[in-house]
């Protein structure tokens, strides 16, 4: 789902404005001849701070608005999700006293459908999450705003994200049931004999199975690779020490992102190894199409430990990184 985007062009404008002010004031405020024009140009600082204030609670109030709309998303795939596994519940226990072929393709692609929520409530989080990355990791105080315009803003961007984190366990609820109905989707399949399940509908389970192992495979691989960005955001901190202090909570949010995806990886082929060992145990006499989709998936899945892997070392170099910025920020700011 597209959400509108927090921009901070504007603020970052006007808060560039208001420490140019700031330091002017510090520098005249030497001078006891100036006090006048200090205490004129002060009066014009604090409405300088105050509309900083209030068009930064603004930009709040439209993503607040905005997560209104996730956590309505997520609350509506969550009781569509634990509805459909009722369902599957029910279609199982009825279908070890009678089985149907018709009702059981039905029970198969209902077990898909629960376990696509859990990827697209997975979706809808990153958008959400990306939407308002940039106004989450700022750190407004260190760009040159004095707290006394950004103590609200602060108080009300903690709530938000800890109802944001409220909705991520949501999120991995959908998820949990997800990898519950394909387990019990698969555990169906295996109690079936080969002359109840057609080899037509094995093939096209195993090529379904080896199309989601490789759309991961991609997906992980992508994440993990090394693009440079952690190079290129080291070098622009050291050209621009300044600019750290903005740069730290994008970079936190970089090390906490591959830190949820080490977990993802891991709980993703602890699911599909799951899920593949059932699909290679019940076809007792699978046709050359099936073996080539099961060998496809097997091999690929052997590469997940290794993404795995990667992710934790992205997330502990964005860590260290993360440190680094923080030091060149507060050094940065005493002089």
């Amino acid at each position: 789902m597209a959400y509108v985007t927090a921009s901070l062009k504007t603020v970052e404008v006007m808060i560039k404005n208001f420490k140019s002010l700031d330091d002017e004031i510090a520098k005249l405020s030497k001078d006891k001849s100036q006090k006048d024009k200090v205490k004129t140009l002060s009066k014009d600082l604090d409405a300088k701070g105050k509309k900083i204030e209030a068009e930064l609670m603004k930009i709040l109030d439209i993503t607040r608005k905005e997560f209104g709309k996730h956590g309505a998303n997520i609350d509506r795939l969550l009781a569509e999700t634990k509805k459909m596994f009722k369902e599957l519940q029910s279609g199982v226990k009825a279908m070890e006293k009678d089985f149907d072929h018709d009702q059981f393709l039905k029970l198969r692609q209902l077990a898909r459908k629960i376990e696509a929520n859990g990827g697209d409530a997975g979706q809808d989080n990153k958008d959400f999450g990306g939407s308002w990355a940039e106004l989450r990791g700022t750190n407004f105080t260190k760009q040159g705003l004095a707290e006394k315009y950004n103590g609200k803003f602060y108080k009300e961007r903690f709530e938000l994200m800890g109802d944001a984190k409220s909705v991520v366990n949501k999120i991995e609820e959908i998820r949990q049931i997800g990898r519950q109905g394909t387990v019990l989707s698969n555990e169906l399949v295996a109690a079936l004999t080969g002359d109840q399940q057609d080899k037509k509908q094995y093939e096209e389970d195993t090529a379904e199975m080896a199309k989601k192992v490789a759309k991961l495979h991609q997906d992980y691989e992508d994440k993990t690779r090394d693009s440079g960005a952690l190079r290129r955001t080291r070098e622009a901190m050291k050209v621009d020490p300044k600019a750290a202090g903005s740069l730290v909570g994008k970079i936190r949010s970089f090390f906490q992102d591959m830190a949820a995806l080490n977990k993802e990886i891991k709980s993703e082929q602890k699911t599909l190894d799951q899920e593949l060992k059932q699909l290679i145990k019940f076809g007792k006499d699978p046709t050359p199409k099936a073996k080539q989709s099961l060998t496809e998936a097997t091999k690929q899945l052997k590469d997940f430990p290794g993404f795995a892997q990667a992710a934790a070392e992205r997330a502990k170099e964005w860590a260290e990184l993360y440190k680094e910025g923080a030091a060149i920020a507060k050094k940065a700011g005493a002089k």
